[in-house]
C-alpha cells in the first residue's frame, strides 16, 4: 500500500464515481499514482454491490487524496487518471479534483436521514460553487440535456426519469466540456421512477441531494415542495408558481430555503431581460410609459417553408391548439382591451419590421398582460401588452381551421375516416360541390382572410398537395375531432433529423426621464413642455442545432444557472429565500451573466425619441396592434 500523504508535498483530492470496482478502474488509479512516485489514501468510500435494478447498475464513490514530490507531478497524476476514466468507458466515470481547502464532499444515500437536516448555519463548513455538490433532476424530457450538461461540468447530477430509453439516450450525449477542460456534461447516476405513485422514494432522493431541480409538468411540483421542505433542500423549477406553492412561501423562508421558479424561457429570460431595463430606468429617475414583451418558439425560416403551416410542433399540437382559444387581456394607451377566446387568431397583427427584419412575422395577445403590471412593477404604464410570435399569416390560417369545426371535442363520426370526408359531411357535397368549395364557402363567412390558402394546407396535410407523401387516417382510434387533428399535426408536422428551430423574444419599453439635463423637470424638456421618451429595446435571436433545439437550450440552461445560483449559497446569505422568481437583480443579474458565458446575450439598445404630448405617445404606441 501506499504511505499516507504528508503536508510537505504537493497534494490534492480526487473525487471519483463510476463503476470503479467491477471494471478495475480503481486499481488502474492507484497504479498510476504509485508509477509517479505518489502515495495515496482513501479518504472516504461508499461501494454498492450490484443487484438485479433493471437496466442500471450501481455507482461507487471513492474520495481519494492524492501527494506527490512535484507540482509538476502532481498534475500529471490528475491528467493520467482523468485520461483512464475517458478511455474506459465502460466505466461511466467522473474524476472531479477538489483541491484544498474545500472540505469532502458528501455521496448522496439512497437512505433518507432519521431527522431532517438542519438548515445551513454560519457555524457549518460551506461548499462554495466550486465545490462538487449533489444535484437532483426530475425528468429526463428535452428540456434537461442542456440543464443535464451545464450542471455535470462541476456537479454530481443524479436524473430521475420515467423510461430506461430517455436515461440511454441523456447518458449517450456527448456532454460540454468542463472548465478544467477534462470530459463532462453527463449524469453520473440515472434512475426510473415514478414520481407520482413512488413519494417515499422520491423523498429518500430528496434527502440525499443539495438541490432539486424539477422538470416535471408544473401540476407536480407541489408534491415535490412539500418533499423539499420535509427535507430542508432548496428548489428549482421552470414553470409558473401556483397558488398552492404560492402558500408554501413562509414555510419555505422560517427553513431559510430558496424555491426559485420560472427560470425557463417564457417564463424566466423574459423576466429576467425585462426587469433589468425597468430597474435601470427607475434607478436613473425614470418613468416607464409602454412595456410590450413577446416571444415566441419557430421552425427556423427554412424549415418553416417546407409546410403550408409555417409551423412544426416538438410538442403536442392539442396544447397549442388550444392555447389559441385562450382569452386575452392587455393595456393600450391606457384603456383595457379584452379578447374573447374565440376571436385571439382573428387579433393577429403583423410584428414592427425593425423587430426581426430578416422575418415576416406576427403577434398574437398572450393571456392576462395586466398582471405583469404589479409584478414588474409599472403600475402607472399607459401601455402593457405580452404576445406570442408566429410566421404571418398563421393565425389566419389556424382561425380557418377553428372555423371549419376541426378543434371541436365533440365525438368523430363514424363515417370518417380523414379530414376530407368529415368537411364533406359538414360543408361539401351541396349542389354536386366537393368539399372544397363547401369549406371555401364556410371559411369566407367566417371572415377568414384567405380561404384558399387554409383549404390547400389542409389537402397537404392529408397527402394530397404535390409531393406531400400520404399520411395515414388517426381519426377512427380518436374520441373527438380536435384529439384527430393533433394527432395528424403531430405526425405531419414533426421536426426532421436535420431540421432545427428558432427561439424569438424581445422587448419595446418607453420610457421619459432618467436622462433628463440637469436643472429641468423629471421628464419634460426646457422648451415647448413635451416629454423627452427613450426607446429601450431588447432582442434574442437563438437557433437551435442537430444536438439541441432552441428551445431545449433556452430553458435547460436557464435551469441550470439558476440551480447553480442556489447552490452558490448567495441568495441565502442576502437573506433571498421562499418562493422567488427572477424579478429582483440579486437573481437576475447572475442569471443573465451566467447565459451570457453560454452564449445567450439579449441585444439591448436605447434610442432617444423626439420630443412628444401624451397624445402624440398614445398614437405612436397603438401603432404596434392596430
Amino acid at each position: 500500500s501506499s504511505p499516507a500523504p504528508s503536508p510537505a508535498w504537493p497534494h490534492t483530492a480526487l473525487s471519483l464515481r463510476g463503476h470503479l470496482f467491477d471494471t478495475g478502474l480503481i486499481n488502474q488509479v492507484l497504479d498510476v499514482v504509485e508509477a509517479r512516485g505518489g502515495a495515496f489514501a482513501i479518504g472516504q468510500c461508499e461501494v454498492r454491490p450490484n443487484r438485479e435494478q433493471g437496466w442500471q447498475k450501481e455507482i461507487s464513490t471513492v474520495l481519494l487524496e492524492v501527494e506527490a514530490p512535484t507540482q509538476r507531478e502532481l498534475e500529471e497524476i490528475v491528467r493520467r487518471v482523468r485520461g483512464l476514466a475517458d478511455l474506459m468507458e465502460a466505466a461511466v466515470a467522473t474524476v472531479t479534483e477538489m483541491k484544498p481547502p474545500s472540505p469532502p464532499i458528501s455521496v448522496t444515500s439512497s437512505t433518507p436521514p432519521s431527522s431532517p437536516s438542519p438548515s445551513p448555519s454560519a457555524s457549518q463548513p460551506q461548499a462554495t460553487v466550486d465545490s462538487p455538490r449533489r444535484v437532483l433532476v426530475l425528468g429526463a424530457g428535452r428540456v434537461s440535456g442542456p440543464a443535464v450538461d451545464y450542471l455535470s461540468r462541476r456537479h454530481q447530477v443524479t436524473v430521475v426519469g420515467t423510461s430506461p430509453e430517455e436515461l440511454t439516450r441523456l447518458q449517450a450525449r456527448k456532454g460540454d466540456p468542463r472548465p478544467d477542460g477534462g470530459s463532462g456534461g453527463r449524469m453520473h447516476q440515472g434512475l426510473v421512477l415514478d414520481v407520482v405513485g413512488e413519494t417515499e422514494g422520491v423523498k429518500k432522493l430528496v434527502a440525499g441531494t443539495d438541490v432539486v431541480l424539477s422538470l416535471l409538468p408544473a401540476s407536480m411540483h407541489v408534491d415535490i415542495a412539500r418533499a423539499c421542505l420535509a427535507c430542508r433542500k432548496p428548489l428549482v423549477t421552470t414553470s409558473y408558481v401556483s397558488e398552492a406553492l404560492k402558500d408554501m412561501d413562509a414555510a419555505a423562508a422560517a427553513q431559510g430555503l430558496v424555491f426559485l421558479n420560472e427560470v425557463g424561457l417564457d417564463p424566466g429570460m423574459d423576466h429576467a431581460s425585462a426587469m433589468r431595463i425597468i430597474d435601470r430606468v427607475k434607478a436613473e429617475g425614470g418613468r416607464v410609459h409602454s412595456f410590450r414583451s413577446v416571444c415566441g418558439g419557430l421552425p427556423a425560416p427554412g424549415v418553416a417553408a417546407k409546410t403550408p403551416f409555417l409551423y412544426k410542433y416538438s410538442w403536442s399540437p392539442r396544447g397549442v391548439l388550444t392555447a389559441a382559444e385562450n382569452p386575452a387581456l392587455y393595456r393600450e394607451g391606457g384603456r383595457e382591451v379584452k379578447v374573447p377566446g374565440e376571436a385571439l387568431l382573428r387579433h393577429a397583427v403583423p410584428c414592427p419590421p425593425d423587430a426581426f427584419p430578416t422575418l415576416r412575422l406576427e403577434v398574437l395577445p398572450n393571456r392576462d398582460s395586466l398582471k405583469y403590471q404589479a409584478l414588474y412593477g409599472i403600475e402607472d404604464a399607459e401601455t402593457c401588452f405580452r404576445g406570442t410570435l408566429r410566421y404571418e399569416g398563421w393565425g389566419d390560417l389556424m382561425a380557418g381551421c377553428q372555423a371549419l369545426g376541426l378543434t371541436a371535442r365533440s365525438p368523430v363520426p363514424s363515417t370518417c375516416t380523414s379530414i376530407t370526408t368529415y368537411l364533406r359531411e359538414l360543408w361539401g357535397e351541396e349542389d354536386g360541390d366537393g368539399w372544397e368549395r363547401g369549406a371555401g364557402r364556410r371559411l369566407a363567412a367566417a371572415g377568414v382572410k384567405n380561404p384558399g390558402r387554409v383549404i390547400r394546407a389542409l389537402a397537404w396535410l392529408e397527402g394530397h398537395g404535390g409531393d406531400a407523401m400520404p399520411a395515414t387516417q388517426p381519426w377512427a382510434d380518436q374520441t373527438s375531432v380536435i384529439d384527430a387533428f393533433s394527432t395528424l399535426l403531430e405526425e405531419r408536422l414533426q421536426y426532421g433529423p436535420s431540421e432545427v428551430d428558432m427561439v424569438a423574444m424581445r422587448h419595446d419599453v418607453v420610457v421619459s426621464g432618467g436622462r433628463r439635463k440637469p436643472g429641468t423637470a423629471e421628464g419634460k424638456e426646457e422648451m415647448g413642455g413635451k416629454m423627452h421618451l427613450y426607446h429601450h429595446t431588447s432582442n434574442l435571436l437563438i437557433f437551435g442545432d442537430e444536438k439541441d433545439s432552441a428551445m431545449s437550450v433556452t430553458v435547460g440552461k436557464t435551469a441550470g444557472v439558476a440551480t447553480e445560483l442556489v447552490l452558490a449559497g448567495t441568495l441565502q446569505r442576502d437573506n433571498v429565500v421562499g418562493v422567488r422568481v427572477p424579478t429582483i437583480p440579486a437573481i437576475y443579474t447572475p442569471l443573465l451573466d451566467g447565459l451570457a458565458k453560454e452564449g445567450i446575450v439579449f441585444k439591448e439598445d436605447c434610442q432617444a425619441v423626439a420630443g412628444r404630448g401624451e397624445e402624440d405617445e398614445r398614437e405612436r404606441d397603438s401603432v404596434f396592434l392596430e
